[in-house]
């Protein structure tokens, strides 16, 4: 009941409260027990978030993603899948993309998304090899000698390529 609320509320006037409409929103997609509609809302959610394009839009977008992630790299199936199917594509296109690229908020919080989702071990081959290992890269390129980008590589190679 309280998520067209928190839908409202993400379209508030006021930057904070978006800000904390759309983390709660992130926070509750990741509640067990939510039912197939809640989480498709939730995602279709995100979605339009992101299509927006803004800066605020993408940064809030991706910044909600974290509770997500933190599941996934905890083991939830779930957001394991979600993750890989929605988020890891998003994330990757923002590291990609022209867009945005001289905002430092979004481009924070690109920087978080992709740390975050490198720390996610049970993430498959395919996705760290066609998604995360660009993405870092794009990044690496903008922020160059940036130690968390680079050990998040090296942690990637190794795990694509184990000894």
């Amino acid at each position: 009941r309280m998520l067209p609320v928190l839908f409202q509320l993400a379209g508030d006037e006021c930057d904070r409260v978006q800000d904390g409409a759309v983390a709660t929103i992130g926070a509750i997609w990741v509640l067990p027990f939510q039912s197939e509609g809640t989480i498709n809302e939730i995602t279709r959610f995100f979605d339009e978030l992101l299509e927006r394009g803004t800066a605020d839009a993408v940064r809030r977008a991706l910044d909600g993603f974290q509770d997500l992630l933190l599941a996934a790299a905890a083991g939830d199936v779930r957001a394991l899948s979600l993750s890989e199917a929605f988020l890891l594509p998003h994330i990757s296109h923002w590291a990609l993309s022209r867009q945005h690229r001289d905002n430092p908020g979004t481009q924070r919080a690109v920087v978080n998304a992709l740390l975050q989702a490198s720390s996610v071990e049970s993430i498959t081959v395919a996705s760290v090899t066609d998604l995360l290992k660009p993405a870092l890269k794009a990044q690496l390129r903008r922020s160059p000698g940036d130690s968390r980008l680079e050990a998040a590589l090296r942690c990637l190679a190794a795990r694509a390529h184990p000894p």
